[in-house]
């Protein structure tokens, strides 16, 4: 099959050129600034996404899951043991355990543990900048009240002097909903509102860590004005984010027992901390699962001793 040519091209078009070259340089240079500004407004678009965009971390770990050799085991008795590593002899056994390393329940332990419902913020110049243990100001709520939280608690704190003016807000950030308006003189103080009591208390912790310089920037960056945004949200909230989109956990192989449990996060550091964390629960939970089954039968033996003591003491009467 014999292909086309410039000519046959030529032909085609009635003696043109598909592309002139120099109209559509000629049409550049007429045209260069709006060229060079349209390539230095994109530069400068790509550049403030890049630097405000918030990076995502993401964090692995390997772990060997052992079967206790309990085919029916209880929900919580699906654990992982970290100290005494071993095998599975069954597949289902070892999709089971990953089933419940996805679970929900797990994830909600995990972020009540970590207090992971709290997010804090630090107003920026253009964008504000998430904090992670380096916040000066903690808030939160009593343990009742959380467990009963089915709305987005919002606040802000402002420094003006030795005080903290505390703002708190349900659901968006709006005057409409404004909860309540307190000046907070000492620390750790309370606060009550119809969803239950604030706590708002200094991070002592937070200055025997690394972070101790995070958190006299973050001060002194109050104290210069800034405002202090504190998000508290349900657990079960947050845990289904956890467990539906941003952790997940799968074998290394086919043929292998070996989970790779991976969580993504804007900070590294709370990712790390999020997977030491959903193994500690884990392991939590398959002990207690063996204690109760301990305690199980501990009651089914003595119930059982029981009732061969009457039995035997009613054979002996008999037989007298």
């Amino acid at each position: 099959m014999a292909g086309f040519n410039n000519k046959d091209l030529l032909d085609i078009t009635g003696g043109k050129e598909l592309f002139d070259f120099k109209k559509i340089w000629n049409l550049a240079v007429i045209n260069w600034y709006w060229i060079l500004i349209s390539v230095l407004i994109c530069v400068g678009v790509s550049f403030v996404y890049l630097k405000y965009k918030s990076p995502v971390y993401a964090a692995s770990m390997k772990v060997l899951v052992k079967d206790s050799g309990q085919k029916n085991r209880s929900f919580a008795g699906m654990g992982l043991s970290l100290n005494e590593m071993g095998t599975m002899s069954n597949t289902d056994g070892f999709e089971n355990e990953l089933e419940i390393l996805r679970s929900t329940s797990l994830s909600v332990s995990v972020v009540k543990r970590l207090k992971l419902y709290q997010k804090y913020y630090l107003e920026g110049s253009v964008k504000n900048v998430e904090l992670y243990k380096s916040s000066p100001i903690l808030i939160d709520l009593e343990e009742e009240s959380i467990e009963t939280l089915n709305t987005v608690l919002q606040f802000e704190v402002v420094k003006t002097g030795d005080s903290f003016n505390v703002r708190g807000y349900s659901g968006v950030v709006d005057a409409d909903q404004l909860i309540f308006n307190e000046v907070v003189k000492t620390l750790p103080a309370k606060i009550s509102t119809p969803y239950g009591t604030i706590i708002v208390s200094a991070n002592r912790d937070a200055l025997a860590r690394k972070s101790e310089l995070e958190v006299e920037k973050v001060l002194e960056a109050m104290e210069n004005g800034r405002t202090l945004y504190v998000t508290i949200n349900s657990p079960q909230t947050v845990g289904r984010m956890y467990a539906s989109g941003m952790l997940s956990a799968s074998a290394t192989a086919k043929t292998t027992t070996v989970a790779d449990v991976r969580v993504v996060d804007t900070k590294a550091e709370r990712a790390l901390d999020y997977l030491r964390e959903l193994f500690a629960c884990y392991n939590d939970a398959a002990n207690e699962d063996k204690n109760e089954v301990a305690r199980k039968t501990e009651e089914f033996i003595s119930d059982r001793l029981k009732d061969i003591r009457i039995e035997l003491d009613q054979n002996e009467g008999q037989n007298e």
